[in-house]
């Protein structure tokens, strides 16, 4: 009588370990391949210099990055992700400082960004260079403070001309100025889209940008 045999399974891994696996995923796999891990500003600051023509991601651990007294704007290189590790994770800006990206498909996400005292400048800006458009930026699940001090800049400027498909996905804005989410200086080229976010104040975003499903965020 013919019997049908059991397959012979060989184990996964012999000793339990993780590296005894076969397979195994490598960062070039990851939608987000990782270049370091930081905690403090000084470690953000000399990542951003560190980081290769190729990019990569910074993972931010909770805590504040005190950049009260000093502009981040070392952001020149592509493909550069900024990534924190919740609301817990606090870029921290003074009156005259602020966030400057010059590169394309850079961005950031899951982080808070805060503004303590008066400002009429803007927190974040896209700019260019002879190089970089900041095309393809992209800013998602951030929080927004500035409840607290004077945000009549508005929050985010774009001052680059070829910026196109910027995106910004669920954002969380606490002010208590009615104001300008997306201010431009450029006249031409600036094509986005603005989706999922909300604030508890009346904030628009330019006409060219296009908006989705929003509150307390509208056209103009």
């Amino acid at each position: 009588v013919y019997k049908r045999q059991k397959p012979t399974l060989s184990n996964v891994a012999s000793s339990g370990s993780y590296t005894d696996l076969d397979n195994k995923p490598t960062f070039n796999s990851l939608d987000y391949k990782p270049f370091t891990t930081v905690s403090t500003a000084g470690e953000l600051i000399s990542a951003l210099s560190a980081i290769g023509n190729n990019g990569g991601v910074i993972y931010l651990l909770p805590g504040t990055y005190d950049f009260t007294s000093t502009t981040l704007s070392a952001i020149g290189r592509d493909n550069v992700m900024l990534i924190g590790s919740g609301a817990g994770t606090v870029l921290k800006f003074g009156a005259n400082t602020k966030l400057s990206f010059l590169g394309n498909r850079c961005g950031l996400k899951d982080l808070t960004v805060t503004r303590e005292a008066a400002s009429s400048n803007e927190l974040i800006l896209l700019d260019s260079d002879s190089t970089h458009t900041s095309a393809d930026f992209l800013m998602d699940n951030v929080y927004i403070d500035c409840n607290k001090a004077n945000a009549s800049g508005g929050f985010i400027e774009i001052t680059s001309m070829g910026l196109t498909n910027a995106r910004f996905v669920n954002l969380i804005i606490d002010t208590d100025e009615v104001n300008a989410l997306i201010t431009k200086s450029a006249t031409t080229g600036i094509t986005g889209l603005v989706t999922g976010c909300c604030a508890n104040a009346a904030l628009t975003v330019p006409l060219d940008i296009t908006l989705g499903t929003n509150i307390g965020i509208t056209a103009g």
